[in-house]
């Protein structure tokens, strides 16, 4: 369908949610709906409109089902297999594996009708350097929040690696 001439609230075909999905990552869910915030008003800022929103869960089912599928139906390897369908998803492969994000913003610039994405990654305390690495090298935007920030730079540094880790 046309993102840029529909007047609907919600694209056809985002899903909505209620509740809780993951008890346990309530912070963790918070968190990511002040960083949707944060860049949803960046883009709209800049002349964009957000029309999508997919979440980590959301983006791993359809890449997995996918996967699934080709590997029924191809004689291909695995490896291209998931080469291809990274590729359908607009995501990468990392050292053999497809990292995920855990929110992809969808957006149309203002006069433009080619759907954008930004992949947005909320590092937490918890991240290792080679999940930090993978991420980076996928090419998402690195968010953590303000009292995690310093030690993920460090971290960072250390690893040479080239991304900036955002303050939520």
């Amino acid at each position: 369908s046309d993102v840029c001439s529909s007047d609907l609230i919600l694209e056809p075909g985002q899903r909505t949610y209620h509740g809780l999905k993951k008890p346990n990552e309530a912070a963790h869910d918070a968190d990511l709906y002040r960083l949707y915030h944060k860049v949803s008003d960046e883009i709209e800022s800049q002349g964009g409109r957000v029309v999508g929103v997919r979440l980590d869960y959301e983006l791993k089912d359809e890449l997995y089902s996918r996967i699934a599928r080709a590997s029924k139906s191809r004689q291909q390897t695995q490896h291209a297999i998931r080469e291809e369908m990274a590729k359908s998803l607009h995501l990468k492969v990392v050292d053999g594996k497809i990292p995920i994000p855990d929110l992809r913003i969808e957006y149309v610039n203002e006069n433009d009708c080619q759907l954008q994405r930004r992949d947005l990654e909320l590092a937490t305390d918890h991240y290792r350097p080679r999940g930090l690495s993978e991420k980076a090298r996928a090419g998402f935007q690195v968010y953590a929040r303000a009292e995690d920030t310093n030690r993920l730079r460090s971290v960072r540094d250390r690893e040479e690696l080239m991304t900036t880790i955002l303050r939520m």
